[in-house]
C-alpha cells in the first residue's frame, strides 16, 4: 500500500474513533448500527491513546452479549467489518472449535480498513481469519499480551502451504508469506515432499508444490521445486507446478533446471510448457535486471531519462510477475510525461486481464492473477468510497470504467 492511501485509511479510521462518545445505549441493535458504521476495524491501541480504543471496546460488547446464533449471523452479514467482528468473537468464544468455521473465510477478499496506533492500512476479511488462527488475540496490540495461536506451529505451516496453494486465497497469501519462515523455524519440519504429503494428506502434489513455490523461499525448498522438476515418476501436473514455482525467482540455478528438463516438459501436456517455463524464467531475469536499475532508492544518483529504458520495460511488461508492480501507483509518478506513463502502466494491468488463459492453469502459480486483480478493484473501491469524486479521479490509479473492464476479464475466474 502507498504512503497516500495509508494517510487515507488513518485519517478516515483515526478521526471517527477519536470523536465518537462512548454510547450508553448497550443495545445489541446498536452496537449492530455502529459495526455497519465503520469503514475498518481497530487495533486494540490508535492514535497516542494508553488505553484500548472505543471501537475495541465495541468489540467486547458485541462478544459479551452474543451467542453462537449471534455470532453466525454476524458471519451471514453483507458488510465486511462485521464479518470480521463475527470471526474475532467466535475464535474468542470457542477456541480451536471456530478452526473450521475461520478456514471457510481464508477466500474472502473482501477489503476493511485496518488501525493501530497511527498506522493504517487495508486487509481483506480473509486476511484477518488467517491472523486469527495463528493469534486470536492478534488485535490485542498492548504490550505484553497473551498470544493464543488456535494451530500447533506445524499445522501453521501446512495451513500456510494450503492457503498459498488457493488461489482464491490471494487475500491471505502475503500474510501466509509474510509469517512462514518464522514459523517453520519454531519446528523441525524438512521441506521435503514426502513430508509434506503427510502433513498435507487432502492437497495432490502439484497443489504442495504451487503452495511452496509462492514463498520467498528457502535454499531447501528451491531444491525440492529443483529435484521435483526432474522427477519422472511425478505426474505432469506436479512436474509443471514445480517449473513455474522455480520461474518465480531469478537464480541461475533454476533457469539451469529448466534448460535442463525442457524437452522433458514439452511432452507432458498438449503444450510445449518446457519452452514457455524457460522464456518465463528469462523474461524474470530480465525483468528484475530492469528493476533494479530503476534507482526507486534514495537518494537517486542517476538522472531519470537515463532510466526511461528500464522504465519502459518495467511498465510494459504483460505478464503476471510484474502485476504487483504495476499495481504500485508511486512507479508511475516518478517517470517523465505523468499522465502518458500512468496510462501505460493502466493498458499493461488491463492487456494482463485480457490474457489470463495463458496463465490460469491448475498448476501454474500465476493462476491467482484475476484475484488478485479482483483484491486490487475491491481496495480502489474502498478508497473511492473515502473520496470525492474529483480527488479519486486525480490519485487512484484505475477509473471506474477501467476497473468495470478489468471485472468484466476477471469475472469468469472470480465469480463467487
Amino acid at each position: 500500500m502507498t504512503r497516500w492511501q495509508r494517510a487515507v485509511v488513518m485519517l478516515c479510521l483515526v478521526a471517527p474513533s477519536l470523536a465518537t462518545a462512548v454510547d450508553s445505549d448497550p443495545s445489541w441493535d446498536h452496537l449492530m448500527a455502529r459495526l455497519r458504521a465503520a469503514e475498518g476495524i481497530e487495533a486494540s491501541l490508535v492514535g497516542f491513546a494508553t488505553g484500548p480504543s472505543r471501537q475495541h471496546v465495541l468489540y467486547d460488547k458485541v462478544i459479551e452479549q452474543g451467542d453462537e446464533a449471534r455470532f453466525q449471523e454476524l458471519l451471514d452479514d453483507e458488510h465486511a467489518v462485521v464479518r470480521c467482528v463475527g470471526l474475532l468473537a467466535l475464535a474468542q468464544t470457542k477456541g480451536r472449535a471456530s478452526i473450521p468455521t475461520l478456514r471457510q473465510y481464508l477466500c474472502d477478499r473482501d477489503t476493511v480498513g485496518y488501525l493501530e496506533f497511527d498506522m493504517g492500512s487495508l486487509m481483506t476479511v480473509g486476511e484477518c481469519a488467517l491472523k486469527l488462527l495463528a493469534d486470536r488475540n492478534w488485535l490485542d496490540i498492548r504490550t505484553p499480551h497473551d498470544r493464543v495461536p488456535l494451530m500447533s506451529p506445524r499445522r501453521l505451516i501446512g495451513l500456510y502451504i494450503e492457503t498459498l496453494a488457493n488461489d482464491a486465497a490471494a487475500g491471505a497469501h502475503q500474510e501466509a508469506i509474510t509469517h512462514f519462515n518464522g514459523t517453520l523455524k519454531r519446528t523441525r519440519l524438512r521441506l521435503d515432499l514426502p513430508t509434506l504429503r503427510r502433513e498435507l494428506p487432502s492437497l495432490a502434489d502439484w497443489q504442495i508444490l504451487k503452495g511452496l513455490g509462492r514463498l520467498k523461499y528457502p535454499k531447501a525448498a528451491r531444491e525440492v521445486l529443483i529435484a521435483c522438476v526432474a522427477d519422472e515418476c511425478l505426474a505432469p501436473a506436479a512436474r509443471l507446478a514445480a517449473g513455474s514455482a522455480l520461474t518465480r525467482h531469478d537464480d541461475p540455478a533454476s533457469l539451469r533446471a529448466l534448460r535442463v528438463d525442457r524437452e522433458n516438459l514439452n511432452h507432458l501436456e498438449d503444450a510445449r510448457w518446457g519452452d514457455v517455463l524457460v522464456q518465463t524464467v528469462e523474461t524474470r531475469r530480465a525483468y528484475e535486471r530492469h528493476r533494479q536499475n530503476l534507482g526507486l532508492s534514495f537518494p537517486r544518483r542517476e538522472p531519470l531519462s537515463n532510466r526511461w529504458e528500464h522504465i519502459r520495460y518495467v511498465i510494459t511488461c504483460h505478464h503476471p510477475l510484474a502485476l504487483d508492480d504495476l499495481m504500485d501507483p508511486p512507479l508511475a509518478v516518478l517517470m517523465p510525461e505523468h499522465v502518458e506513463t500512468q496510462q501505460t502502466v493502466v493498458h499493461s494491468i488491463i492487456a494482463i486481464s485480457e490474457n489470463l488463459d495463458r496463465f490460469c492453469q491448475p498448476w501454474s502459480t500465476y493462476a491467482d492473477t484475476p484475484f488478485k486483480l479482483d483484491q486490487f478493484i475491491q481496495q480502489l473501491r474502498w478508497l473511492r468510497r473515502q473520496m470525492d469524486e474529483a480527488e479519486a479521479d486525480q490519485h487512484l490509479l484505475l477509473s471506474k470504467p477501467q476497473s468495470a473492464e478489468i471485472e468484466a476479464n476477471i469475472s469468469r475466474y472470480t465469480t463467487r
